[in-house]
């Protein structure tokens, strides 16, 4: 009978400080290149950062008041975080992810962003690795080593976006549905809030979140073993950025929104796959979506033109952008009803596609970063001479690894708990898959910021099965 402290020894503080050695490690795309890896819309998120801190210290210590002509008092612009210095409408992004980078940019510049993105990824991680494993320490270190040099990981760890917080969603499942009941109230107080947190950076980590914790939930409840504790962790983890921004856009922006200012990225999916196009084309004519109003005859077929171009929402006036988020559900729904056999195959054939698509393939940008961060460019040929080389080593190691785990599991040599792990991986996996390429965009970083949890659990279970061959020989 497992203890408590045998099911995930290093997840404490100790394995805090192992943790960040290992990030230290991981950190070695940057001190190779003698880059940092960013994308366009790591400005963005920076910049909200900025402007939210600013927010945040004049409601702390608000400057004394000017009094100006009639006696009244000028009113600081709720408008500042969703427009530009232009009027124009700009793009909402995570609340806590921005004043995350950005607090972190201050403290200790970019290359602190990467340590402590990694440094939480892996303490998460330690949350499933037992002590049996522990006890093959050269494997470990072995394993830990393929991890670091081999897998998607280091990329992702390095990349200042939040993308890499998808891998905290997907361990918290695979240890709700095995070992959870076994952690300490304080472990399973600390993996909630890693995964609250994790689940907050980004809009689409929500519906990551409740597609794993929800379904984690259904199989314990069918297997006999749900308990309080793992409800209130998944009610927690899912809850905590609906309330976040709720909260936040209510103080920042006076317009309460679980997802202030969001693209609308499901509407651009349907859009690019052919059957929200259809419909306007069919109904622009005598429909009363700002869709119509906005572009008329012209509306984007792609997302790229709809979300990014110029002429694009963006170009929009932030009343007609804040209609067309407003109205994008009615119109899916409709848009669904219309074509539900050709919305279901597109989303199907993304999922799919994402499924497999899981490279090195970053796309680097400085668009909007000064001289601090000094980025990749696409134009730098190392950094990305690097990334490509390693791409066929990264996927060739996460796909013979998931072959490998496969065939331990079909040959029961696999204990209860890691073929639990394994399957709330897999459905993890697909449920990214679901999200995040079938209602967006099927492109590498979204799948390969989480491929790398498959060779990195190979190597656990591998560990685990050797002290079980050297205890039952002694």
């Amino acid at each position: 009978m497992k203890t408590k402290t045998d099911a995930a020894p290093l997840f404490s503080l100790g394995g805090v400080f192992v943790a960040f050695c290992v990030a230290v490690l991981l950190c070695w795309p940057n001190f190779v290149t003698g880059g940092i890896f960013t994308f366009s819309d790591t400005s963005s998120y920076i910049r909200g950062g900025e402007r939210i801190w600013g927010v945040l210290t004049d409601a702390l210590m608000p400057a004394e008041k000017t009094v100006v002509s009639g006696g009244q008092t000028p009113q600081a612009a709720p408008s500042s975080l969703s427009v530009d210095a232009k009027g124009g409408s700009t793009v909402g992004r995570s609340f806590v992810y921005s004043l995350f980078s950005y607090v972190l940019l201050k403290l200790s510049g970019p290359t602190g962003i990467a340590l402590a993105q990694g440094t939480i990824i892996v303490v998460t991680f330690l949350a499933l690795v037992d002590r049996a494993a522990l006890q093959s320490r050269r494997i470990m270190l072995a394993g830990a080593g393929v991890v670091v040099v081999l897998t998607t990981l280091p990329w992702h760890a390095v990349y200042l976006m939040p993308d890499v917080f998808g891998s905290v969603i997907i361990i918290f499942g695979a240890i709700l549905v095995s070992t959870f009941n076994d952690l300490s109230t304080l472990q399973k107080t600390g993996l909630t809030v890693l995964a609250a947190a994790a689940t907050a950076t980004h809009y689409g980590n929500v519906p990551l979140m409740a597609g794993v914790g929800f379904s984690g939930l259904f199989w314990l409840l069918l297997t006999r073993r749900l308990r309080l504790s793992a409800v209130i962790a998944v009610v927690c983890a899912v809850s905590f950025s609906p309330v976040v921004n709720v909260a936040a856009s209510s103080m920042f922006l006076k317009t309460p929104s679980a997802a202030p200012m969001r693209l609308p990225i499901l509407l651009a999916r349907s859009l690019a796959d052919g059957p929200a196009n259809w419909y306007l084309e069919a109904e622009c004519e005598t429909s009363h979506f700002a869709m119509c109003e906005a572009f008329g005859d012209n509306v984007p077929d792609s997302i790229r033109d709809l979300l990014w171009a110029k002429d694009g929402v963006q170009s929009l006036s932030p009343e007609l952008v804040s209609r067309i988020r407003a109205e994008e559900f009615e119109l899916l729904q409709q848009v669904f009803l219309r074509y539900p056999v050709e919305q279901t195959a597109s989303l199907s054939r993304n999922t799919l596609k994402q499924l497999v698509t899981f490279g090195t393939g970053l796309v680097f940008s400085s668009d909007g970063l000064d001289a601090r961060f000094r980025p990749i460019k696409p134009s730098d040929p190392f950094g990305n001479d690097l990334r490509r080389a390693a791409e066929p080593v990264v996927i060739f190691v996460a796909g013979t690894s998931f072959l490998a785990l496969l065939a331990l599991a079909l040959t029961g040599k696999l204990t209860r708990s890691q073929r639990r792990m394994f399957v709330a991986i897999c459905y993890g996996l697909f449920f990214n898959a679901a999200v995040f390429g079938g209602l967006s965009a099927p492109v590498d970083r979204y799948q390969a910021r989480i491929m790398w949890i498959v060779p990195a659990f190979l190597v656990v279970v591998i560990a685990h099965l050797n002290t079980a061959r050297r205890d039952q020989s002694a």
